[in-house]
This record gives C-alpha cells, sequence and structure tokens, in this order.
C-alpha cells in the first residue's frame, strides 16, 4: 500500500472530541485511541468550532451537550449548514438529567445520545455502530442517486428513498429515532 493510501485509511478514522470536562475529555480520547481512532481534542464549543471551519476529514464529532461560548446542539447546527460537515455524524453526551437536551440534540442533527456516566463498552459500541452505520446510509443514498439517474425523465418517477439507520439500543442510551 502506498503512502497516500496510508494516510487516506488514517485520515478516514479521524473524531473531533469536544468537552470542557477534562476528565472526560482524556477519558473519551483515550477509549478511542486504543479503538484505533485519531482523536482531535477541543475543550469548549469555541475550540471546536474553530477546528471544524479548518478540518473537516473527520469520520465523526462527539460533543459535550453543555459547553461554554458554543452549546454541543449549536455546534451540530452550524456542521448541518456546511456541505463539507453535514454528512459527520455526532454523538451528544451530558451528565445533565434534562430530557429536552436529548431532543435538542437529535432536532439539531444529532445520530446517537449517550448520557454520562457511560461505560467503555456503551462509548465503543455507540461510536463502532453509528459510524458504521453514517458510511452504509452514505453508500445507500448515493446508490438511490445512481439508480434514479437511470430512470426515463418522461414518465418515471424518482422514489424518495431514505436509508434507515441502525438503531443502537445499549443500555440507557437514547437514539435518534428516523
Amino acid at each position: 500500500m502506498n503512502d497516500s493510501r496510508k494516510l487516506e485509511k488514517k485520515d478516514a478514522r479521524r473524531i473531533i472530541v469536544a468537552d470542557d470536562d477534562p476528565a472526560i475529555l482524556r477519558l473519551v480520547t483515550t477509549i478511542l485511541e486504543k479503538e484505533g481512532y485519531t482523536v482531535v481534542t477541543a475543550r469548549d464549543g469555541r475550540e471546536a468550532y474553530k477546528i471544524l471551519q479548518e478540518d473537516q476529514s473527520f469520520t465523526a464529532a462527539v460533543f459535550d451537550v453543555v459547553m461554554p461560548h458554543i452549546s454541543g446542539p449549536e455546534l451540530v447546527r452550524y456542521m448541518k449548514t456546511e456541505k463539507r460537515l453535514m454528512k459527520i455524524p455526532v454523538m451528544m453526551m451530558t451528565a445533565e438529567q434534562d430530557p429536552k437536551l436529548s431532543s435538542d440534540s437529535f432536532a439539531a442533527g444529532a445520530v446517537v445520545f449517550l448520557p454520562k456516566p457511560f461505560t467503555t463498552a456503551q462509548l465503543q459500541n455507540l461510536i463502532d455502530g453509528f459510524i458504521a452505520g453514517s458510511r452504509q446510509n452514505r453508500a445507500n443514498s448515493r446508490g438511490v442517486a445512481q439508480r434514479n439517474q437511470r430512470l426515463p425523465a418522461d414518465g418515471g418517477f424518482l422514489a424518495a428513498v431514505q436509508p434507515q439507520r441502525r438503531a443502537l439500543q445499549p443500555a440507557q442510551v437514547a437514539v435518534q429515532k428516523r
């Protein structure tokens, strides 16, 4: 394998993690790095926003909901307005018990919501599952677009097919229903 393919493969496993709690940031980073991901960290929403403006080559994003300067849901809304960022799947996490936070996160575009405290296995399973689901959804979308291009323009119809997201259901984890 040549160097550029090695770099592509390595870059294909990059995750941005933003949390204002240094202990959680270290914990999530350690877990993800043990899973083989390259992790880029941010200590608050503003720092994550600056990173996202300069670098869009992430496989996924993990954001705390409540952070100084820019909240997790605000970051997700920003990502959904930028073509180069809108397909990056986002996991939100929080220790807050307010159910509105999870609904706000999903409304903003997050794919998975992980309440704190969480286990290593929960984080690993969710990351692997929602990244795999996101890749499958992109592949399904490309396939639908290619099939639609082959349909006749006169009298043919384009099926509005939405790829099904795989439901992730580890203990105490809310998952967006589509």
